[in-house]
């Protein structure tokens, strides 16, 4: 069994909410639910197509630009992929519910089937039960750890790499953290 730590980037737009947000990329990294190391990464950059222009806000904010989500593929295909690299009991991990709402809505409006049928697990409030501590973003967390933050902010691939290493920092301290992962997940 692995853990699929994701992490999705989606449009959005300064002081402004929209009806439709679709992801822009998909940043996941598989590790091993046993050890926590690394079996693969990868970066899945999208073509929106309700609102194929990315606002400026959107573009400072992850630094995915027009060009970029110009040349991804579509949702459909960015699942196909992603489904490629799973494996039957993998099981989904997120910074909060954000990424799982997202991606359940998105899979919906692209018709396209969810693709994690074992559950998803909110590591931030595993990782903050843990520790007692209400910390809210992956940067904050690791600088609460003394972990360096590595990558950029909003850039779903970095995003999700900095939490593999936050797993693995508490996992060293806190060897239970590897269960509350596995019960604290829900299915929708």
């Amino acid at each position: 069994m692995n853990f699929i730590v994701l992490d999705v980037e989606a449009t959005c737009w300064e002081n402004e909410k929209r009806s439709i947000q679709e992801i822009i990329e998909i940043g996941a990294v598989s590790i091993s639910a046993d050890t926590l190391e690394e079996n693969w990464n990868t970066s899945i950059i999208i073509k929106p197509v309700y609102e194929p222009k990315l606002s400026e806000f959107c573009t400072e904010l992850t630094s995915i630009n027009q060009e970029m989500v110009d040349n991804g593929v579509s949702y459909k295909d960015a699942i196909k992929r992603l489904n490629e690299k799973l494996e039957y009991d993998d099981v989904f991990c997120s910074w909060g519910k954000f990424d799982d709402n997202i991606m359940r809505k998105n899979c919906q409006l692209h018709n396209v089937k969810y693709p994690f049928g074992n559950g998803h697990s909110n590591i931030k409030n595993v990782v903050s039960s843990v520790l007692g501590t209400k910390i809210k973003s992956v940067s904050k967390m690791c600088n609460f750890l003394g972990v360096k933050f590595q990558g950029r902010l909003h850039r779903g691939i970095d995003d999700a790499l900095n939490m593999c290493e936050i797993l693995r920092t508490v996992q060293k301290k806190h060897p239970i953290l590897i269960d509350e992962i596995l019960s604290a997940r829900s299915f929708k």
